[in-house]
């Protein structure tokens, strides 16, 4: 079983509290409906931006949200698969059901999408069977960490069946497109006696 080396630290409980009270004023502020489509269509450009920008990916701001909005790019075709792939991936959440489970395929189809057109087709949505630089080529030993990797969250839901583990889509905020935070609050919810958030929703 996987046994995450993690605690809990006066830090990250200030900033999980600061997170649930600003979602508390996102879920409970009413928006204009244009107002809220201008935001999600921000949010949806930066996310993709700066997410693939992590794993590699030198386009600018500007030149994803021309490639969001189907406008030519002069840029490497990879580079150009690799934004539209992610656009695909959250359109593929947010088209499942809200009380949706996440399972190990699940995760399998958002690397196919991922991968669509960049990898072999027969690698995308598949575990690596070849050797690696780092890490073990055992793919089955992979397969077996990330489903103990599953069952360990805390969010874990009992399984219904086999080795399958899953969890509530609404309970993973990655899965979930954001809008932008233009303010957070300053003020924290107080502590419980065991210091953590009063009001925190579980993960």
């Amino acid at each position: 079983m996987f046994q995450p080396n993690f605690k809990y630290t006066n830090k990250i409980m200030r900033l999980l509290a600061r997170i649930q009270a600003a979602r508390e004023v996102i879920i409970n502020s009413p928006l204009i409906p244009a107002w809220e489509k201008q935001l999600q269509r921000e949010a949806l450009i930066k996310q993709t931006h700066h997410t693939t920008s992590i794993e590699g990916n030198p386009l600018t701001l500007e030149e994803v949200e021309l490639i969001i909005e189907g406008k030519e790019v002069l840029a490497h075709e990879k580079n150009k698969k690799e934004v539209q792939n992610y656009v695909d991936v959250l359109k593929y959440i947010d088209s499942l059901p809200e009380n949706g489970l996440i399972t190990e395929e699940f995760l399998l189809e958002i690397h196919r999408l991922t991968a669509k057109n960049i990898l072999p087709d027969d690698s995308a949505g598949n575990y690596r069977k070849v050797q690696v630089v780092v890490g073990d080529p055992k793919t089955w030993k992979v397969t077996y960490t990330l489903r103990d990797l599953l069952k360990s969250l805390p969010w874990q839901k009992p399984l219904s069946s086999g080795l399958t583990a899953k969890m509530p889509l609404t309970s993973c905020p990655p899965c979930r497109q954001e809008l932008l935070i233009r303010n957070l609050p300053e003020s924290t919810p107080s502590l419980t006696e065991t210091g953590e958030p009063r009001g925190l929703l579980p993960a």
